[in-house]
């Protein structure tokens, strides 16, 4: 996977979880437990616009509920699968000591300092 693909999916995943948490902090959980519009004080009544409303936020309970779990997988894609391969360290010529005590430039060994240092 591409890193510019690992970072829209984490940018994804950190939008479709804020937008969950938001949807829950306005709606509740969805696991309540369920009046089906019956007022407390008088149980043969029943009001039917309490029962729309406890369905309308049940439903946006569980829309944020799954905004939540989705993004929490996408953000778990982006870090989970495998990178693209890496870039090898650069070799850079070592000087050495030849017979004759002249200075020459040759591959050996373990490369010294890191690419990263110029």
């Amino acid at each position: 996977m591409s890193p510019s693909f690992a970072r829209k999916l984490t940018f994804w995943g950190l939008l479709m979880g804020l937008v969950g948490v938001l949807i829950l902090f306005r709606y509740g959980m969805p696991f309540h437990v369920p009046t089906h519009g019956h007022n407390y004080i008088y149980d043969s009544y029943t009001n039917n616009p309490d029962i729309t409303l406890e369905h309308r936020y049940t439903r946006w309970g569980y829309v944020g509920l799954g905004c939540l779990v989705v993004g929490t997988i996408l953000q778990m894609l982006a870090l989970w699968s495998p990178r693209s391969e890496p870039v090898p360290p650069v070799h850079e010529p070592v000087p050495t000591q030849t017979s004759d005590n002249r200075g020459s430039t040759e591959y050996v060994g373990e490369p010294h300092g890191n690419a990263n240092d110029r």
